[in-house]
């Protein structure tokens, strides 16, 4: 009997240890960060969970409830967030497709942002705010090729430009 016991325990010691440790090295796919798209089109990004009639984020300062009518979608990504709006509009307007550009823009993706601009100006290349989403689109498109150069060009020595080692005229 007391072996039994003595077995039991060291059966139920060594599943506290084995859980415990996967949950200590991150494999717990609950702490996966999800994105809440709302209704009003703002994001929310953090641990997500249903708890009834509203949606827990758990946020690294907090948590959030939120009813379940604000949501729109939740998604494991932003790219899988811009498609599922995407899909949404199917055969819809220039001022849909440009909403949803203007949504990629305020969100980073740029690529998304272009796309949706392209096919509003198809369907509606005078539209009011065609030019404005334009602009804003090219300015994108710059500003992020130009962090891309700046992370690929070394960067001076801290002295060399104290030092004078720039060109001079």
């Amino acid at each position: 009997m007391n072996r039994i016991l003595r077995s039991i325990f060291c059966i139920l010691l060594l599943l506290t240890v084995a859980v415990s440790t996967r949950f200590a090295i991150g494999e717990n796919p609950d702490d996966e960060q999800q994105i809440l798209l709302l209704r009003n089109a703002e994001v929310l990004r953090g641990k997500i969970t249903l708890y009834g009639d509203n949606y827990l984020v758990t946020l690294p300062y907090g948590e959030i409830q939120i009813p379940v009518n604000r949501v729109e979608h939740v998604c494991d990504s932003i790219q899988a967030g811009f498609r599922l709006k995407q899909s949404a509009i199917r055969f819809g307007s220039a001022k849909q497709h440009y909403q949803l550009a203007m949504w990629c823009l305020n969100q980073d993706l740029v690529e998304g942002a272009r796309e949706e601009d392209e096919v509003a100006t198809s369907l509606e290349s005078g539209h009011p705010v065609a030019p404005s989403i334009a602009r804003r689109v090219i300015g994108a498109e710059t500003k992020t090729e130009e962090s891309d150069v700046g992370r690929a060009l070394p960067r001076p020595a801290a002295g060399a430009a104290q030092r004078g080692g720039g060109a001079r005229g």
